[in-house]
């Protein structure tokens, strides 16, 4: 209901009823706009900006502190740092690219993280026992994606070097996965196919293979002949690039070329063959320094989503998609797996700091000479 705000005994003049007017403003033009609707003048003196900075706890500043003291970590690459962290990552990080080369086979990206973001990366993660940081900063080694790369248009330049230096450099390229990220190797792909149509055995026969095979795909002889192991072991992995076999109840590694054949071969070689004996003779010597299979020294032990890479003979092949696609939904769904290669926690103590920049130097340089050998192979 609306009332009207003039009085009810208002005379009437004329005959025409009183109309009430509200009173208001004259009209502003060119008056000064100094009201509300104006911007304040500020003085220069007041700061345009500001930064939030958090107090670093005392065992991060100790933790900081031991790093510079008794790691490589120079205070010379600081430069105008935000707090203690910002001063450690700067120098971490240079060091880091004192070590570790562009790639352009391996998708390998170190990281900084604090407990906190830890925890938060191992949430869903079904572990053996609930995460406890061990340190209020971790070395993460993430794997954000994963490429495929063909080793098809350089296997026979590798065959006519010498019959057994494709194995030797899948054998190598092993080693070193093992000691730093993960590598799907053509044999990893032979095992995984096998687990998916020939009940686990790689080294299955197409008579033991064909009851499998029935069973998935009914009586299409056309479709079957495409999954028998006659056919798909020669595209997977063939013989020559195989690096174990399953003999007497035993996994026992098959004849490969040694870092003495390896030096001795190399100068009867030229060009890329040439340069391939360099890297692997270079990889087996600093594989012979480490102390330790897990140079990354991650806490708590961790299976990563994706590799840094995959190596296939050849790419055209649709099953491979599907091997890597239904490995990946399987880790999605499963809640095993992380995209972190390892969780390393930086130590405190002087003895553990130097060896731990010893081992991640290591990894590093092997990391390097694997991303050479991968290209040389790989396309």
């Amino acid at each position: 209901m609306f009332f009207d705000p003039s009085t009810t005994d208002q005379d009437v003049a004329g005959g025409y009823a009183a109309c009430w007017q509200p009173p208001r403003t004259a009209v502003a033009r060119r008056r000064p706009a100094n009201d509300f609707l104006s911007l304040p003048q500020v003085s220069s003196q007041v700061p345009v900006s500001a930064t939030t900075r958090w107090r670093t706890g005392k065992e991060l500043s100790a933790l900081i502190l031991a790093q510079f003291r008794y790691g490589p970590l120079r205070a010379a690459d600081v430069c105008d740092p935000n707090d203690e962290l910002d001063a450690f990552a700067q120098a971490f990080f240079a060091w880091i690219g004192r070590q570790k080369k562009p790639y352009s086979r391996l998708t390998v990206r170190p990281l900084i993280l604090d407990a906190n973001a830890v925890d938060t990366a191992l949430e869903h993660v079904c572990l053996d026992q609930d995460f406890v940081a061990a340190s209020p900063l971790y070395l993460g080694f993430n794997l954000p994606d994963e490429n495929v790369f063909e080793l098809a248009p350089h296997v026979d330049a590798l065959r006519a070097a010498h019959p057994l230096l494709l194995r030797t450099v899948l054998r190598t390229i092993d080693l070193a996965s093992f000691r730093t990220v993960m590598i799907r190797s053509p044999e990893w792909f032979l095992s995984e196919f096998a687990s998916w149509f020939w009940d686990g055995d790689p080294d299955s026969s197409d008579e033991d293979a064909l009851t499998h095979l029935k069973e998935r795909f009914g009586e299409d002889e056309e479709e079957i002949a495409a999954y028998l192991p006659s056919a798909a072991r020669q595209q997977l992995c063939p013989e020559d690039a195989l690096t174990v076999s399953w003999r007497k109840g035993k996994w026992r590694r098959m004849q490969m070329l040694s870092p003495v054949q390896l030096q001795a071969l190399r100068p009867r070689l030229r060009g890329k063959a040439r340069k391939v004996c360099t890297e692997l003779l270079s990889l087996n010597k600093l594989m012979r320094r480490s102390r330790t299979n897990d140079l990354l020294r991650g806490e708590p032990a961790l299976m990563p989503m994706f590799s840094a890479c995959s190596i296939v003979m050849s790419s055209d092949q649709e099953r491979i998609g599907q091997i890597i696609d239904g490995t990946i939904e399987s880790a999605y769904q499963s809640g095993d797996h992380t995209e972190f290669a390892a969780l390393s926690p930086l130590s405190i103590k002087a003895t553990a700091i130097r060896r731990q920049y010893a081992d991640w130097s290591l990894a590093f340089q092997i990391m390097n000479h694997l991303d050479r050998l991968l290209s040389l192979v790989t396309s």
